[in-house]
């Protein structure tokens, strides 16, 4: 029995040394009696059991152990792997009952002894203060056990002795104070962990108490790979070893740096020693020894240490080999760390080779960046081969290590799984330490719901919990659901809050309803019973939704059940209680909103067993701690349970391996990554004032800076053929250089001084690769620039970008060629530029409605992208937003404007009729059969305004402003007055203006259908409904701005009705607001020669057809300007300047969205007309001379024959032909301040 101390400079060989022991059973034991072998994780216990199997098995035992070769059939078995705490315990034995003062059962009793006692101790009494105190006492358990058995004795002492400053006082009084609340009879103190473990321990190493068998101990005891241990477990295994055979198989990076603190150790140490104690040896030699490596010279003087109280042998580290020649970079500065060598001088440093790709720093911008380099590197290494033509590496050989696995988790798993259709492999990857959280989908919706308790249940917080698969799964809402309640939300105008209790919460009037999820859902479920019929609240003041029906009602329902069990979970969540109780309740909460899969059903177990372990924290004895808990305190607490460590491991599955620096710590692996050295390592980790370790430390104490490099250290020390260092080296946003770590300017400095390069000042240039910010940079592209013979980059997709932006001068179109017709049209020529049919048969005659034609007018890129190629753009004002508002945003001051001149238009039960039935030919043979009925009066897309005139605008605006303002579509209370004022006033501006033109002629409009049988002309046939009709006049009124190409959609409504009853004069009132400020503005437009109007929709009707083929420019404003001459005003139409308010054509997300029109306007105007755009046959304006093509205005040059021209040509040379524009003079309502800045949404949705 003794104390087997074996040290090697790395796993391997002390693999092969457990193993030649493990070869030699006990004379005399069992057979069928299993080994214990204590491992620090379990990425060292996947990797040692790998390493066992390939020297242990029957093929070896047969033969006699090792005698073999080595050779076995790779099954190792019958070897217990347990970690160091439960072998701690077993040698302590089950009758101490330990665990009362770690963290978890703890802290409750610090907590009473607050709540009792607070001002005694001058700390916070609440729960999340007593898991910090308790979480302190726990270290100092395990760290300064002594110390803290002195203060149960009374003594105020540090670790050393010394008596303890007043300000740290209150820590053993409050100490003595909690062991007395937890002994039942305050006369007789129940002794506390540390003072169990000491005497114990006495105990073990005097002989007076013996091991017995215990399923966690055998005759021998193996401790391998493990870099430290507190100084309390240390003791207990030294004493172990006087009763049973120890064997501890540690670890050294540099074994010449081992035998010298070996050999200038005292023989006993007095611990604790300080860490600054002379009596530590350090020793000079490599530098990265000195100042990666102390958290490792300190564990093994502990070690040494403890190996000279007790019976022992130590088994010094092998002598280094010679370095082989040729040596890669990589293999020098291992051996120059093992053999802990000084650097020698420049000149006698060894040259790095051209071809030495061992280490590769990759500098980045960003952290995705570095994933995606990380990638393709590793790419680059699958497609080496040997000497036979197979991979010389595949994903069970890398080992990636992170310093922040939390970030780069995500990253990583979305880059490496590839784009098999862009040309980039999938690299499989698990991610191998997660936090319980992240462990299965279960206990992340735990997380999830206790994130929700202290919030405001914001509109996208509680959409993100339903998208969640478990909830989805319980209540039925699939992905396409969850698509429809954001567009709900959006709609009733909810912002945040289940409903108004937690408006009240945050200090809102009690009375404030809208804007809650219940107002939403009250909206929904009451308009599904409901016809539209008007702004109206139902008989509770609920204003409906009135498009609702079919499935989304069981949507709308199955959503109502949602909130109904989240409002009842989250409520009973929030009420202070036990523990216990609280932890019942979260685990039923979960029952009530969760639900798995009969194969998923296995989370259910992780999440009982991570909310259990929380409740039986707080039992005290056999039964439970009865203080109520504030439960945001209670919540606190279990969060901080699942974001802690300890899911469920992923080792040895075949894939890349991710972890922590910590997880697979000296785990050796052909190819080491190391991703994400941005920050200096374990800076974060700055000590509690009050922390008494930090204070005082003493060699073996954990410190997270000296952990995290000596981590680092091991892991240059694994990797076996090559090194990737990972990092960020520019800013991601200004690009400007970014100093490298402290801990990597260290590596790159090692670096340095071991190769020298001929051609660099330093060698590690040759070493170092800075990537470009994009992945489509042509760097990635052109062979032997980033480090590698061929191109870097594997994505296809990011190949095609960089070739197109190559060319960005002269961009290539975003069609090589004009689509193919997407419905049966007739053949078509457009070699003239006009659309002419062949041969149309009956039977395939196409219909376009109208609206097709008008949508296509107002934005041809729209019908391109949205109509033909089925693309959604979202508009980002259409988005979904958490905030209540105090003002309206541009668009939906537009809607709710809009509302308010419906209202006052007339009620919904106003409406007349107007009948006309005729058929006629016009003079270009055109047949058109046509029909008209009346019906209510509705928007169009040029938001014609069609219903009666109210008779009581007062009335009409009570009822308006009651149904806003419950739907939540105006700001609440004083905020939404300001609003109804100023929207009021200018709807009475428009009105006024309608009242003037009508000229006393009662507002009656009607709705005409027209179809028009054009297949002779056109091919195809035309019909739809033109709405606002006022006798011979069209009315559209709205509170949109009057733009020129309502002027085109206006003329396609009267050439519609022309054509439909040429006998009568057509004309289009449009009033709006100006193109600028706040006035009103109105126009009226008639047909100049309404035989001519088969020719305007032959215009349009071409223009929709090359719409959905093609991207045109024709673009209203801009092509109004060109016509006009007046190229500075088609600039401005086109991109006006930053600062003016407006966005221009080109801000428009449908044509920005095509690459040739996201270009300045000197770019547009050059762009040449295609071969079926000639040139426009008629001069670009009425007033210019045909033969001045090529003007200049305002510096801007115009060039002849391009596309621009013929659009305007095509397009406002019809208007000019065709059509009489009539601006009318309207006499303005005063308005205030307040009005004149109102929004500038002219209420399309494309804004």
């Amino acid at each position: 029995m003794a104390f087997h101390l074996t040290v090697a400079g790395s796993l391997e060989p002390l693999a092969d040394a457990l193993a030649e022991v493990l070869a030699q059973p006990l004379p005399g034991s069992d057979p069928f009696e299993s080994e214990l072998v204590v491992v620090p994780g379990e990425g060292v216990k996947a990797w040692l059991r790998a390493r066992l199997s390939r020297q242990l098995g029957a093929a070896d035992l047969a033969n006699g152990g090792l005698s073999n070769g080595g050779l076995s059939n790779g099954i190792v078995a019958n070897i217990d792997h347990v970690f160091p705490a439960t072998v701690v315990h077993a040698a302590l034995g089950d009758d101490l009952e330990l665990g009362i003062w770690t963290t978890g059962p703890l802290t409750w009793a610090v907590h009473e002894v607050l709540q009792a006692r607070a001002t005694e101790f001058g700390q916070r009494p609440d729960a999340l203060r007593a898991r910090a105190i308790a979480d302190l006492f726990d270290r100092y358990t395990l760290h300064r056990h002594r110390m803290v058995v002195q203060w149960s004795e009374g003594r105020d002492v540090d670790s050393t002795g010394s008596a303890l400053e007043p300000h740290q006082l209150w820590q053993p009084a409050l100490w003595r104070a909690v062991q007395e609340h937890l002994s039942p009879d305050s006369s007789h103190l129940v002794p506390t962990d540390a003072q169990r473990m000491v005497e114990r321990t006495d105990q073990l190493r005097a002989g007076t108490y013996q091991v017995g068998p215990h399923p966690h101990l055998r005759q021998r005891v193996f401790l391998f790979g493990l870099a430290s241990l507190p100084s309390s477990h240390l003791e207990v295994i030294a004493a172990l070893s006087t009763q049973l055979d120890v064997y501890v198989y540690a670890p050294a990076a540099s074994a010449q740096r081992w035998v010298h603190v070996r050999d200038q150790l005292e023989p006993q140490l007095a611990l604790p020693v300080g860490r600054g104690d002379p009596r530590m040896p350090s020793g000079v030699g490599h530098p990265l020894v000195t100042t990666w490596g102390r958290a490792s010279r300190e564990s093994h003087a502990l070690l040494l240490d403890a190996a000279s109280h007790v019976p022992a042998t130590v088994v010094a580290p092998a002598a280094i080999a010679a370095l082989p020649e040729p040596s890669s970079v990589l293999v020098r500065l291992q051996h120059d760390i093992r053999a802990d060598l000084a650097p020698v001088e420049p000149a006698a440093r060894p040259e790095l080779a051209a071809s030495d790709t061992s280490i590769r720093w990759h500098r980045a911008h960003g952290p995705a960046r570095q994933v995606e380099i990380l990638r393709d590197q590793l790419l680059h290494l699958f497609a080496e081969t040997d000497t036979a033509g197979s991979p010389k590496f595949t994903p069970r050989d890398v080992a990636v290590l992170c310093s922040d696995i939390a970030k780069f988790a995500p990253l990583v798993e979305a880059t490496f799984a590839g784009d098999p259709e862009r040309g980039v492999p999938r690299i499989p990857v698990r991610i191998a330490d997660r936090t319980i959280r992240q462990q299965s989908a279960l206990l992340d919706t735990a997380g999830a719901l206790l994130d929700l308790l202290d919030g405001r249940f914001r509109a996208s917080q509680v959409l993100e919990f339903a998208s969640r698969p478990p909830v989805g799964l319980r209540f039925g809402l699939v992905p396409d659901a969850i698509s429809q309640l954001e567009g709900w939300a959006a709609a009733t105008n909810v912002r945040w809050g289940l409903d108004s209790t937690d408006h009240a919460r945050f200090g809102l009037p009690a009375d404030l309803t809208a804007h809650t999820w219940q107002a939403g859902l009250d909206q929904l479920l009451i308009g599904s019973t409901m016809t539209d019929a008007g702004p109206r609240l139902s008989s509770v003041g609920v204003a409906p939704y009135a498009e609702l029906e079919g499935d989304n009602v069981e949507i709308a329902g199955a959503f109502a059940d949602l909130l109904h069990e989240l409002r009842r979970t989250t409520t009973a969540l929030r009420r202070d209680t036990t523990v216990r109780d609280w932890s019942d309740l979260l685990l039923e909460g979960l029952h009530a909103l969760c639900d798995t899969s009969p194969d998923d059903s296995w989370q259910w177990r992780d999440v009982e067993f991570a909310i259990n372990g929380f409740r039986d924290d707080a039992k005290v004895g056999e039964g439970w701690r009865s203080t109520v808990v504030p439960a945001a305190e209670l919540a606190a607490l279990m969060r901080i349970r699942l974001d802690a460590s300890g899911g469920r491991p992923r080792f040895g599955t075949g894939s890349v391996t991710v972890s922590s620096l910590t997880a697979q710590r000296g785990v050796p692996h052909p190819i080491v990554c190391l991703l994400g050295i941005d920050d200096d390592l374990g800076s974060g980790a700055v000590p509690a004032a009050e922390d008494l370790i930090a204070n005082n430390p003493c060699i073996g104490d954990r410190d997270p800076r000296s952990e995290q490099r000596a981590q680092l250290l091991d892991a240059v020390l694994s990797a076996g053929e090559h090194l990737v260092l990972v990092s960020t080296g520019r800013d991601v946003r200004t690009n400007q250089p970014l100093s490298p770590a402290v801990a990597v300017a260290e590596f790159i400095d090692a670096v340095d001084a071991t190769v020298q390069d001929p051609d660099r000042d330093r060698a590690s240039g040759g070493l170092t690769i800075d990537h470009p910010r994009q992945a489509w940079s042509d760097t990635a592209f052109l062979p032997g620039q980033l480090g590698v013979p061929s191109a870097w980059s594997f994505d296809q997709g990011a190949l095609k970008a960089a070739l197109a932006r190559r060319s960005d001068a002269a961009r290539a179109p975003f069609l090589s060629g004009p689509l193919a017709q997407p419905e049966p049209h007739a053949e078509v020529d457009h070699s003239d530029g006009v659309a002419t049919a062949a041969s149309v048969s009956a039977a395939s005659v196409p219909t376009v409605s109208l609206e097709q034609l008008r949508s296509a007018v107002e934005n041809p890129a729209r019908a391109l992208l949205r109509d033909r190629l089925g693309l959604t753009l979202t508009n980002p004002e259409e988005l979904g937003d958490d905030q209540i508002p105090l003002t309206l945003a541009g668009l939906q001051e537009w809607g709710i404007t809009n509302s308010l001149l419906k209202a006052r238009l007339g009620g919904s039960n106003r409406s007349s009729s107007s009948s006309s039935s005729s058929s006629s030919s016009s003079s270009s043979s055109s047949s058109s059969s046509s029909s008209s009925s009346s019906s209510p009066a509705s928007d169009s897309a040029s938001s014609v305004i069609s219903t009666g005139m109210s008779t009581d605008p007062s009335s009409a605006d009570q009822i308006w402003e009651a149904h806003e303002r419950a739907r939540g579509s105006v700001p609440p209370g004083r905020f939404g007055d300001v609003t109804i004022a100023t929207v009021g006033k200018r709807v009475t501006g428009l009105l006024s203006v309608l009242s003037t033109e009508l000229d006393g002629v009662p507002y009656e409009p009607s709705t005409i259908a027209v179809r028009l049988d054009l297949a002779a002309s056109l091919g195809t046939i035309i019909e739809g409904n033109v709405q606002g009709v006022c006798g011979d006049t069209v009315v559209a009124i709205s509170p949109s701005r009057l733009k020129p190409v309502s002027i085109l959609t206006a003329l396609i409504d009267l050439a519609a009705l022309t054509l439909h009853d040429p006998n009568r004069a057509w004309s289009l009132l449009a009033i709006g607001r100006e193109s600028e400020g706040d006035s009103i503005a109105a126009r009226r437009i008639s047909m100049l020669d309404p035989t001519c109007a088969l020719d305007a929709l032959t215009v349009f009707h071409d223009l929709r057809l090359r719409a959905l083929t093609d991207a045109i420019p024709a673009f209203a404003a801009t092509t109004q300007a060109v016509f006009a001459g007046d190229l500075t005003a088609a600039a401005k139409a086109w991109s006006p300047a930053y600062d003016s308010g407006g966005k221009g054509e080109r801000g428009d997300r449908w044509i920005s969205f095509i690459p040739e029109f996201d270009v300045d306007f000197t770019d547009l105007a050059a762009l040449p007309a295609r071969l079926n755009e000639p040139d426009a046959a008629e001069p670009a304006s009425g007033n210019s001379d045909p033969t001045d093509r090529n003007a200049t205005d305002g510096g801007i040059e115009r060039s002849p024959g391009t596309r621009l021209d013929f659009w305007a040509e095509r397009l406002w040379g019809t208007v000019a032909r065709l059509a009489a524009v009539e601006e009318l003079s309207v006499e303005q309502l005063s308005v205030d301040a307040t009005d004149a800045a109102a929004s500038d949404s002219d209420g399309s949705a494309d804004d």
